[in-house]
């Protein structure tokens, strides 16, 4: 599949060239291109707009994501669009400094009626307010065929979201998966998305809102318009929206609405705790609820509530995945939720309890649940758990015996320090690297520690040292999942970077957090701000300690920064949510009389 090769290739423009040729070969079967993570800039898109124009092209789905693209792509692909003889359905422009300018060329496009484009990816193009108004112009001008919109961090904040809500009631618009994920939106977005979903004529049916200063206000809001008999969403994302239990109170009634159509909901990373958890039950075992995924991954929940989870699994239930994952259960809490896995009317098909402190009694207890043969259990991932050799061995059985309906069990990355509570079972040692230290800075502590000195201190000469700016990296790398901290003074910046970010000069191009490959946490006595790609968010939290965790889900794509507190409670700051293509590492910045030690 030439799709699959090409992308993250190093290709230039003059690839643009050879390939624009092979679109125009009238043999040419070629449906599927992607591109992304290529430099092919402006030049490359436009020499390959005259073989997407040919009447011989078949390319259906365009990815060009990530190739330092600008505004002037737009209006080479916004004119491209209205050709006659290409119908490209899906088109992914991420992670390109398109700007609103790009976005009025691009809506051009999108207006003509020779346009069949039905997925469009957008997220982190530098859109704000004025893109809504070109895009909106775009879905009332004529029934669209998009049903799929990716609009996740942009900066369209409320107001934005106001002018999109628009164009979504139109009976004109035919969207049925919205996403916006970061894009700064508050509870005031929710009431207006809830007017849509009360629209007769909207066809949305997945909502992602993931990341977003929603708090229960907006889940509150958002509860009538999905209580609607005119509602179709099926799908609802709210990660990381700081969330509390009376969230679950309020989404407890919508699944006991007869009119509901939620089939998957999404509350991982909100602070529900167990009694969140408690005030789902009622709208769970209700016979009406249609919800058969529910994911409550690091909501801090415990053991208590295991019970009458347990209990609840027992009835006959839509519910056929649950997510469990970076909650610490302990066995005595999987050895409750196994009573209900027993049992004939327990219809669940996938449970995911990663990183649950769950060890050889509850493995044990799995197994002897997945023994009955009532079980309709498929999936069983314990993966950052410490399962043992005979953890290990007992549920491996399972697999072979015919009788089981187990068909996938995950079990990697354990070990006994993953029994450790919270994030601490994700725990690294790092060392900061000597070949990476700006001269400023000076390392102790078995190069644990730095400071940012008077006199430069002398490094040899090394092509992975920054000779400008006052940085350091640490020598190992980020994988899986990882966790660490750091106590700082004065004024620092605590950063996750690629390995391959800029050394030499002092451009935005070396800064932690001023470009694509670095995010930053600043940390100062008065506040704090966290910053990607040379966008700048202040925090609302003032710094109550000077010790900061970092928790990295390189495959989930998630960076999440916490205070902590003298008794090691963590604070949660902010979580950038991306999809990471490189080699991780841990950095610093540091100011003059300022410090990082890691712990």
């Amino acid at each position: 599949m030439l799709h699959k090769i090409l992308a993250m290739c190093k290709l230039s423009q003059q690839s643009c060239n050879i390939l624009q040729s092979v679109l125009q070969t009238e043999t040419s079967s070629l449906r599927e291109l992607d591109l992304s993570n290529n430099d092919l800039q402006d030049a490359g898109v436009e020499l390959l707009s005259a073989g997407l124009k040919s009447s011989h092209c078949k390319v259906e789905k365009l990815r060009l994501a990530l190739c330092n693209l600008g505004k002037y792509t737009c209006n080479t692909l916004g004119l491209t669009l209205q050709a006659e003889t290409w119908s490209l359905k899906e088109l992914d422009l991420s992670k390109n400094n398109l700007q609103d300018s790009g976005m009025e060329d691009l809506s051009q496009g999108l207006k003509s009626p020779l346009c069949e484009l039905e997925i469009f990816r957008l997220d982190m193009c530098g859109f704000t307010l004025e893109s809504c108004k070109s895009l909106i112009s775009a879905l009332q001008t004529k029934i669209t065929t998009l049903t799929e919109l990716n609009l996740s961090s942009n900066e369209l904040q409320d107001s934005a979201m106001e002018l999109l809500s628009a164009g979504l009631k139109t009976g004109k618009c035919k969207l049925e998966i919205l996403r916006l994920v970061v894009c700064k939106l508050s509870a005031q977005s929710c009431d207006t998305l809830n007017s849509v979903l009360q629209t007769e004529t909207s066809c949305l049916k997945e909502l992602d809102l993931c990341n977003n200063d929603l708090q229960d206000a907006g889940v509150e809001k958002l509860s009538v318009g999905l209580k609607s008999s005119h509602c179709k969403l099926e799908i609802l994302k709210l990660v990381v929206c700081k969330l509390s239990a009376q969230s679950c109170d309020t989404l407890n009634s919508v699944l006991q609405t007869e009119s509901s159509c939620l089939k998957e909901l999404d509350l991982s990373n909100n602070d529900l705790y167990d009694s969140g958890l408690a005030n789902l039950f009622a709208g769970l075992k209700s016979s009406i609820c249609k919800l058969q995924i529910l994911r409550l991954a690091l909501c801090n929940l415990g053991v208590n509530k295991c019970e009458r989870l347990g209990s609840l699994l027992k009835l006959e239930i839509s519910l056929k995945a649950l997510d469990l994952s970076n909650n610490d259960l302990q066995d005595s809490g999987v050895e409750l939720l196994c009573a209900g896995l027993k049992t004939g009317d327990c219809k669940l098909e996938n449970l995911i309890l990663s990183g649950c402190m769950i060890k050889e009694e509850g493995c044990s207890s799995l197994a002897s649940a997945l023994s009955s043969n009532l079980s309709h259990l498929k999936e069983l991932d314990l993966t950052y758990n410490h399962p043992g050799e005979s953890g290990v061995k007992v549920l491996s059985a399972r697999l072979e015996d015919p009788r089981c309906t187990l068909r996938t069990l995950r079990v990697k990355h354990g070990g006994e320090n993953r029994i450790k509570p919270g994030l601490k079972k994700y725990s690294c040692d790092f060392t900061l690297d000597p070949n990476t230290v700006n001269s400023r800075l000076s390392l102790s502590d078995g190069n644990r520690k730095v400071k940012n000195v008077i006199v430069p201190h002398f490094y040899p000469d090394h092509p992975e040292r920054f000779d400008y700016c006052c940085q350091v990296l640490c020598r190992e790398s980020l994988t899986g999942r990882c966790y660490w901290e750091a106590q700082w003074s004065g004024g620092v910046y605590i950063a996750v970077t690629y390995k391959s970010i800029r050394r030499k000069g002092g451009s935005g191009d070396c800064v932690f957090g001023l470009n694509e490959k670095s995010w930053s946490l600043s940390c100062s006595n008065n506040s704090y701000s966290v910053r990607h790609n040379k966008n700048e968010t202040k925090l609302s939290a003032r710094p109550s300690s000077k010790r900061v965790g970092v928790y990295v889900d390189c495959p989930a794509g998630s960076l999440s920064f916490y205070s902590v507190s003298d008794d090691q409670t963590l604070t949660h700051l902010h979580t950038f949510s991306t999809t990471f293509t490189e080699p991780l590492c841990a950095g610093f910045y540091i100011y003059y009389d300022s410090s990082v030690c890691l712990k």
